[in-house]
């Protein structure tokens, strides 16, 4: 059948996939056989908010034929009708009206919304249509939902999922990073247990290596139904991967820690030699395919492994790592800032990209103990670094924000050094009278700072007009923006409820847009209308969240809860040229939400799997388009 035109290509999915098949499957699974191969999406769920809590409502797939299909793409409140009433009570979204893609020739593009609200005066009867749509001859097949009785004085919502996937084997898996490439294809690391943690055909090492757990370093398409490479990496004892960054050149730079004495290095490399009993930093170099080790060395003796480096790359391809640790010979280099450590002290070094070179290496802290658990780089390769101190001397530079300790065992600092490692050009702290810890930051286009963790500080620093400037309890979620020179708490903002909430991962859109994701316990945590899922802990013991701000902190922009009925938590983010939200972290939920998965639709076992889901920039589902094969 010849096309004669396109749909547009959505946020996230590229053209859509075509269907030649559709059914519901043995398990009450939507399933489609596509050009990709099989296609199962989830079970849908439905759920009615009453007196404050999510009550389930039975639902599930119907397919049937309906005499036409009608386009659309904005999100249609439905009233009490029947299908052919429901289909042609939608206004407004027609062809002619330019916000539909016309009819290819003889193939029907069809688009779905999320979510899909059904408002009180429903009839619970009725057939809820219009989310998909596939043609098979004539009639055309549609998939719909038969909802069980429900208070019909109740909004009831059908979750519209999302594009999502688990990654992992029969043994504990926990993600730690993800970034994306330039086609919107998504690179995770972190380390695992399983032996049969997905591997792919060609891949540098795709057999465990002994010890407890194995570096994985694996890719997937931009709508995470592929898993185009995936590669272990290690040595015979521990090895811990906790952040990758990739080159111009698509090339994949990873580091962590291992304790193997085998750990594979390469010729030439700047340290081959693993240096003690103890836990040893690793940067690797691995090609965009993930089928050859480029190179690979050791970098000195590392801190505890539950905190690991944080690795950046500057314009000229330099690979910049920061972590800390308890080593007095941790390699610096001549004229660095700070050649003598402390007690646990902050690392800051800089490596070629063929990592044979250290080209400068500096500690950096106080007398107490310093973990460094960021780093990012400006405009002009200056260096910015946050963490945490329990240092009351930790350096900080005249006309700082705030130059003095609040005294208790931990508070956040930032600091930025220049792109030798030879001065510190300023260094702040930023905290309350309690515990603050940060771990992430990142830099807008005029090189000020964002940066997020948690506090239980009732008194950590905010700032007027902000979205939060209460402390909800417990720990809260802050986000805080300083200028380029860290003189000036530009905006400062809690996040959080009632429960605990920490703050993993922090990225900016074109905008200056704030998104931050990490884990909650509080079922009040905050969410917006229209965002994927409004019922905060009520999914489990802990749940992913994500939030957008704006870039002044003053708004709440979107927020959503993502999860199943036990403990997940977001670990890192990303966003793609189209404003996507990619969003990466580990899950005990064998009932955690997927959509067109073709990867995998299964928890595998072990304490953890990893997740991998995908969002619109305004926290609602990526829409999918079926098209005929």
């Amino acid at each position: 059948m010849k096309e004669t035109g396109v749909c547009p290509p959505l946020a996230g999915v590229g053209g859509g996939l075509r269907a030649k098949e559709l059914y519901v499957n043995e398990q009450g699974q939507l399933a489609a056989e596509t050009e990709l191969g099989p296609v199962t999406f989830t079970k849908p769920v439905a759920y009615q908010e009453i007196e404050g809590k999510r009550v389930n409502v039975a639902v599930e797939y119907e397919i049937y034929a309906v005499p036409q299909v009608v386009h659309r793409k904005k999100p249609v409140l439905t009233s009490g009708r029947n299908a052919k009433n429901a289909k042609e009570s939608i206004l407004g979204n027609t062809v002619s009206a330019g916000n539909v893609c016309p009819p290819l020739a003889g193939v029907k593009g069809v688009e779905r919304d999320s979510p899909h609200v059904i408002q009180p005066t429903t009839n619970p009867k009725s057939k809820i249509i219009n989310l998909s749509s596939t043609e098979i001859g004539d009639p055309k097949l549609e998939y719909g939902f038969k909802v069980a009785s429900y208070d019909k004085t109740k909004e009831l919502v059908i979750d519209p999922l999302l594009a999502s996937t688990y990654l992992g084997g029969q043994d504990d898996d926990r993600g730690r990073y993800l970034t994306l490439d330039a086609s919107g294809n998504v690179y995770v690391t972190g380390y695992t247990e399983s032996l049969d943690f997905p591997m792919t055909v060609g891949a540098y090492d795709t057999s465990f290596n002994g010890g407890y757990q194995d570096v994985f370093v694996s890719k997937l398409d931009s709508g995470l139904t592929s898993l185009l490479a995936s590669t272990y990496l290690g040595g015979s004892s521990h090895d811990y991967s906790h952040s990758l960054a990739l080159d111009a050149s698509g090339n994949v730079y990873v580091t962590g820690l291992t304790s193997s004495s085998d750990f594979p290095t390469t010729v030439g490399a700047y340290d081959t030699s693993f240096n003690s009993s103890s836990y040893n930093v690793f940067v690797s170099k691995l090609d965009s395919k993930l089928t050859r080790l480029l190179a690979s060395t050791y970098l000195g003796i590392a801190g505890p492994t539950d905190s690991g480096p944080s690795i950046a790359l500057d314009a000229s391809g330099n690979v910049y790592v920061t972590g800390f640790t308890s080593s007095s010979d941790f390699p610096t280099t001549v004229g660095a800032y700070d050649t003598s450590r402390n007690a646990y002290d902050i690392f800051v070094s800089k490596l070629d990209g063929r990592l044979t070179s250290l080209l400068a290496s500096t500690y950096l802290g106080g007398s107490s103990d310093d973990y460094g658990k960021s780093i990012a780089l400006d405009a002009g390769g200056n260096v910015y670094v946050t963490g945490h101190t329990s240092s009351t001397n930790f350096p900080t530079t005249d006309g700082a924000y705030d130059t003095s300790s609040d005294k208790y065992y931990s508070d956040v600092f930032v600091s930025k050094l220049d792109s030798g490692l030879t001065s510190l050009l300023a260094s702040t702290y930023l905290s309350g009278s309690s515990n603050d810890y940060s771990h992430s930051l990142a830099l807008d286009t005029s090189g000020n700072v964002y940066v997020t963790g948690w506090t239980k500080s009732s008194n950590f620093p905010t700032t007027a007009g902000a979205y939060d400037t209460t402390y909800n309890g417990d720990y809260d979620v802050f986000v805080s923006k300083l200028d380029s020179d860290l003189m000036s708490l530009l905006a400062s903002t809690y996040l959080g409820y009632s429960g605990y909430d920490y703050g993993y991962s922090l990225a900016l859109d074109a905008s200056g847009n704030v998104y931050v994701t990490g884990l909650t316990s509080s079922s009040d945590f905050p969410t917006t209308v229209g965002a994927y899922d409004t019922s905060g802990n009520y999914n489990g013991d802990y749940d992913v969240f994500i939030s957008k701000l704006n870039s002044g902190l003053t708004s709440l922009l979107a927020s959503t809860c993502l999860g199943g009925s036990d403990s997940d938590g977001g670990r890192s983010l990303a966003l793609d040229v189209s404003g996507s939200v990619s969003v990466m972290g580990n899950t005990k939920s064998s009932d955690f939400p997927l959509w067109l998965v073709h990867h995998d639709t299964s928890f595998n076992g072990g304490d953890y799997d990893i997740f991998i889901s995908k969002l619109d920039g305004d926290l609602s589902a990526t829409s999918v388009v079926f098209m005929v094969w």
